[in-house]
């Protein structure tokens, strides 16, 4: 690490140390909040670390701090760690997180492999070595609460010596936390150090317009030697397939809107498995059999209960009749808990009263022009609204079927579920199942059995807010 950065990490250091003491709070207290020890929270304030603190420990000890009940406002020239929880998508957290990448790689560069080391465990190394953050994926949430059972079955799936199954399908509602379960099983060292010894390669097709890059970075990752400049991606593709032959790795692409984008990642040999991600039911049936889609399903009441409860300690301690009220409203959706709970934290820090907050929440404007958690930024560096991330699905309607799908949001009530003979009623046709097989192609609808669909609550309120426009 250079001088220049040493002196960074230092200044750094010092000011989460501020927040810290400007919060009331020793380090014993802090450690006992965040469920972690005391040397862990120590390393935090320590300058003579080697190596920059991930952002999603950083952002917990700025939670914690934040969450006091004191309404003293952040000062506009305040320390680092204040701007960087102001200005958390704006570009000085983007110039933090490159250079927490870049120190991350410079201080984790493997010592020269011994002598006796064999060829193969060479070249596995870069992957094996960094399983624990593969390159790529998106940065955890600070909470990841009720997903045992889910997080067991997957890793049942991906390791099933006797129905092994190269490829698995997750999909499920927007906003469920498909992305998220992914990233937490790349990132389980033990998990992966045991069933996928050579590591973990992820990438993510959201338009399909950066595959190529996605197959480059991966040979590298591999340590394998440079592909030349403008290589095509079915050139790409064979260079992963010779490298990957006798490997087992688990290769990730998340966020697939067309099957065609998982072809060229397709590139694992025997022992490597696939996992995909997709809102789309037609993408993931067109990729894998029914047995091998997993859908991922709300969390339970409590579980989401409780991800309020770490988000919002104070607003669930105090109001835990509403709390457990607006969790049902939101219907268990971790996209639509996460945000609300931060929504309130924000009020409870400022010393406001929660229950405007509450109604606005259970109507639904505030909680679709809020911005989505920090780590559903997009490549450009900006994060979307949650209203945003729904409209990647209905902007790919026409606007015939847009116009019905935002229909049924007037006519929905909680929960939300149809017939097929009600949808043609309210959207005035003889034949509803050719939309019908539209929206649910694209997730909009979820089949629930003898003709049933159901929508889920976030999407009716996104319904209702198209109405309004007429779109």
């Amino acid at each position: 690490m250079g001088d220049r950065d040493r002196r960074w990490l230092v200044e750094f250091c010092t000011a989460l140390n501020a927040e810290r003491e400007r919060a009331g709070l020793t380090q014993r207290q802090l450690a006992k909040r965040l469920q972690l020890s005391e040397p862990t929270i120590s390393a935090l304030f320590n300058a003579r670390i080697k190596k920059a603190p991930s952002w999603e420990r950083v952002r917990a000890v700025l939670t914690a701090c934040r969450s006091e009940t004191h309404p003293r406002p952040m000062p506009e020239d305040g320390p680092v760690a204040s701007r960087l929880w102001r200005e958390g998508q704006d570009e000085y957290l983007h110039r933090w997180r490159a250079r927490h990448a870049a120190l991350e790689i410079a201080s984790s560069q493997p010592s020269a492999l011994p002598q006796q080391t064999t060829q193969k465990q060479r070249a596995s190394r870069p992957a094996a070595d960094e399983a624990a953050r593969p390159e790529g994926v998106p940065s955890m949430p600070i909470h990841f609460v009720g997903r045992d059972r889910e997080m067991g079955e997957l890793k049942e799936r991906l390791t099933n010596a006797e129905r092994p199954q190269l490829l698995t399908a997750v999909r499920g509602w927007p906003g469920v936390g498909k992305t998220t379960v992914a990233a937490q099983l790349a990132v389980d060292r033990t998990f992966i150090e045991n069933a996928f010894p050579d590591g973990v390669l992820w990438a993510s097709v959201p338009d399909g317009s950066h595959v190529t890059v996605a197959l480059a970075s991966w040979i590298r990752r591999l340590g394998l030697p440079r592909p030349n400049l403008g290589a095509s991606s079915g050139e790409l593709t064979s260079i992963l397939k010779c490298a990957l032959r006798d490997r087992r790795v688990l290769l990730i692409v998340d966020d697939v809107w067309n099957p065609a984008h998982v072809v060229p990642f397709n590139v694992g040999g025997p022992d490597c498995v696939i996992l995909i991600t997709t809102r789309l039911p037609q993408v993931a049936h067109a990729l894998a059999t029914p047995a091998d889609i997993y859908p991922l399903g709300l969390l339970s009441e409590e579980a989401a209960l409780e991800l309020l409860r770490r988000l919002a300690p104070e607003v669930v301690h105090h109001h835990p009749d509403e709390a457990r009220a607006l969790v049902r409203t939101l219907e268990r959706l971790p996209l639509a808990v996460r945000v609300a709970g931060q929504m309130l934290s924000e009020d409870w820090a400022n010393g406001w009263g929660i229950d405007d907050m509450l109604a606005q929440l259970r109507e639904g404007s505030a909680l679709l022009a809020a911005a989505a958690p920090i780590d559903r930024a997009a490549d450009n560096h900006t994060i979307p609204t949650v209203r945003a991330l729904l409209r990647m699905s209905t902007d790919r309607l026409d606007r015939q079927n847009r116009l019905r799908f935002a229909f049924l949001g007037a006519f929905a009530s909680q929960p939300a579920a149809f017939d097929v003979e009600a949808m043609a009623d309210v959207w005035g046709v003889a034949d509803a199942v050719p939309t019908i097989r539209v929206l649910v192609a694209l997730g909009l609808l979820e089949p629930s059995g003898d003709g049933w669909f159901t929508m889920h609550a976030l999407l009716v309120l996104h319904a209702k807010a198209l109405l309004r426009e007429g779109k």
